[in-house]
Formats: structure tokens, sequence, C-alpha cells
């Protein structure tokens, strides 16, 4: 097992978890041998990045237990029973609870994909939104105020709306039926925009997403002016870059859609168990593994949902080396849509990732229209200049959150 992988942190963040301080320095630079005498500082520096990784696995395989407390004693069991990565233990959790509810798991096995479903959601998804104010950028700015999004992918899966049932496509795609539909449906749109000029410091389209362009002037690697570009994305993008930009024609080239709906009970009842952990343990004597755990469980439920189906398959060669395996598309596909044990749908994490910005893009868009300037964002947080009013923005934007949940 890798501990990185296991963890996602690194290894002095990992020894506070477990309870043993990391060593603070060690020149690397040195060149040592099997004479070399170690100072006594060195001595600690090494021991204990070994006995971190040792109590990390030992708490670990303590946590592995039998259905009846009995703790496994064979040690290869225990090892085998430790998922490869740390999404593996959230996984393992929410799939136990979601395999309990028959007509969860009912539900999520209506949801299947085709090989353009899914080709669809992987240009439609994005990540979080990192960007900086042109105008402020290499400039040093005193009285600056920073404001984060608690939890900003839990939040969404909870707060934001998502396809529950398998696409269709609208047979006559226009820009009339696509607005008539928003809000009704969740909607993947394949759309041409012309005459594009951003409104905000922070334009949200990037432009390695784009398919098609002209005339495009790019702000760090996002859209700011176009004569005209061609993207995919979610419904909830679209209400985001109607707002973000100066307009002149849209013409919508395909719209794949789906009824919106809240996600189950059975799984946001997970994600609110994990979130009520993280923040009741926090700073509780005694509670620190267990804190630590709900944190990773809590980190982890968005990289659960956005897990790709279709994996690249290597072979091991005489020599050592790997070749890749080219898997067909539409196998991979079908073997997700047919799996027994799954409990999620693909295309969720389109829109967990949109819900996000969406939260985080209004508020900074509410912060610019009342006179404020926004410096920089970074997928949960907004730094603004510090004045006032933009306390006031800020408490808006949570009002709306309220509502939403």
């Amino acid at each position: 097992r890798c501990s990185y992988f296991l963890t996602n942190t690194g290894l002095g963040k990992v020894g506070k978890d477990v309870g043993i301080a990391k060593g603070e320095d060690f020149d690397y630079n040195l060149v040592r041998h099997h004479h070399t005498m170690f100072s006594d500082e060195e001595e600690l520096y090494v021991d204990n990045d070994v006995k971190i990784i040792t109590e990390l696995i030992r708490q670990r395989l303590e946590r592995e237990k039998s259905d009846d407390g009995r703790v496994v004693q064979r040690y290869s069991a225990l090892m085998s029973s430790i998922p490869m990565t740390k999404t593996g233990y959230t996984r393992r959790t929410v799939r136990k609870a979601c395999a309990r509810d028959v007509d969860y798991m009912r539900d999520v096995k209506r949801l299947r994909m085709t090989v353009d479903d899914y080709l669809a959601a992987r240009q439609a998804f994005g990540g979080g939104f990192t960007h900086a104010n042109a105008v402020y950028t290499d400039r040093t700015v005193e009285g600056v105020v920073g404001y984060d999004i608690a939890s900003s992918y839990p939040a969404s899966i909870l707060q934001g709306v998502y396809p529950m049932e398998s696409f269709q496509k609208l047979e006559t795609p226009s820009y009339k039926a696509f607005s008539e539909m928003l809000g009704s449906y969740c909607m993947i749109v394949d759309i041409t925009l012309q005459g594009v000029v951003s409104k905000t410091a922070m334009p949200p389209i990037s432009s390695s997403k784009l398919i098609e362009s002209s005339e495009l002037v790019a702000d760090n690697g996002r859209v700011w002016s176009a004569d005209q570009i061609r993207v995919v994305m979610t419904d909830v993008d679209w209400r985001i870059v109607k707002r973000a930009y100066s307009i002149d024609a849209v013409a919508v080239n395909e719209v794949r859609y789906a009824t919106a709906e809240h996600l189950p009970n059975t799984f946001t009842g997970q994600v609110l168990d994990f979130y009520e952990k993280k923040t009741t343990l926090k700073g509780v004597k005694g509670s620190e593994l267990d804190y630590a755990l709900a944190k990773e469980d809590n980190n982890a439920i968005y990289g659960m949902i956005a897990s790709d189906p279709v994996k690249t398959q290597f072979n091991t060669n005489p020599d050592g080396s790997l070749t890749s395996v080219p898997v067909p598309l539409h196998e991979s596909v079908e073997t997700e849509n047919k799996r027994r044990n799954r409990f999620m749908f693909y295309p969720w994490a389109a829109w967990v990732t949109a819900w996000s910005r969406y939260i985080l893009l209004m508020a900074v868009m509410d912060l610019e229209n009342a006179g404020h300037t926004v410096l920089s964002c970074d997928t949960d947080s907004i730094y603004a200049i510090d004045e006032p009013g933009v306390r006031d923005v800020i408490d808006h934007s949570n009002e709306l959150v309220q509502k939403r949940m």
C-alpha cells in the first residue's frame, strides 16, 4: 500500500494525525553510505519517518475489524483489506449504506449511460475555479479579506439538483427550447457563442475546454473575448456564463437532458454523517484519529463520485516494462452500466463541481456589481479588497445557501 495514496497528505501531516512528530530537518544533498555516522537529529528523523508509516498501518489494521468486533489476526488478510486509496474507505462505507436501501439500488441501476452520454459528461466536466484578477497580478495589495466556502463539494452535493434518469437527446435543439427547459432538467449543452466579451475579472470559460474558437483573447487560460467559440457545458455552467459575458448571438447544437432532482436521502445522509463527525470531533482530546478519518471521508466523497469508469489497462512485459491495452470505449461504458455493486452515476460528478463554481462565481459577480474588487479565487475561496459592504454581500450569499438547503 502507498501511504501517500492512502492519506493524500505529506508525511508530516500523517505524523501529526497518528501522534508522532516528523523530524524537522535533514540534508538530502549530503552523500551518505554504510559507514556514515548519523547525528542524533538525523537518527531521530530517519527513525520517525519509519515509525510514522508503521503507526499509520497499525491504526489502519486496527480499524479493519470483523463484523463481531474481533480484530482479524491474519496479517496478510488485514493488509489486503486496507483500500488502495483513502477514497476506498469512503466508497466502502457509502456502498454499504446504499446497498441496504433496495429502492436506492434499483433507481441507480436504471441510470445508464451511452458512449455519447459518457463523452458529453467528460467534456462538460470541469474542476474548481482558480484565477487571479489580471489588473492586480504581480502587485502587492494592502487590506485584503478572504472568505472560504465550508466543505464546498459536500455542500454542493446537498444543495444542487442532479440528473436522476438516463439522458435523452432533444430532437430539435434550439436556444428557445433549451431556455424553456432551464430549471426543470439537468442538461449538457453543446453551444456556439458569437461576440463574447467578459464582464467580470473572473471569466469562467476555460480556453482548454473549447471545441472551436476564432479571434480568441485568453486571460491566463480563460476566455476573455472571442469572435466565436463552441463549448460543451452543464445547464448550471450556462447560468454562470450568461451572467459573466456579453454575448451577441447563441446557437444550440445539441442538448442532452434528464429529470433534475435532489440526490436521494440514503446517499446525502452519509454525506451529512461524515460532515457531522468532522465538525463535532475537531479539537476533542482522544478523538484525533476519528477526526482525521472523518475529515478524509468528507474530502473523499467527491473523488468517489468522480472516479472515471473508463480505465486504462496494462500488461506487464517479461522485462518489467508495461504495455497499455486499449479497451473499446463501448465495452467500458457497458461494463459500468452492468456492474452489480454500482451505487453512483458518473455524470453526477460534472454537476458537483458546477454547483460549487456557481456558488463561488455568483458571489464574485455580486461583489463586483456592488462596486467591490475581487483579487483572486481558488475553488472554495474568494479574496477581495476589504471595505464596507463586502461582508453584506457574503451574508447575502449565505442566505441563498440556507434557502437552497
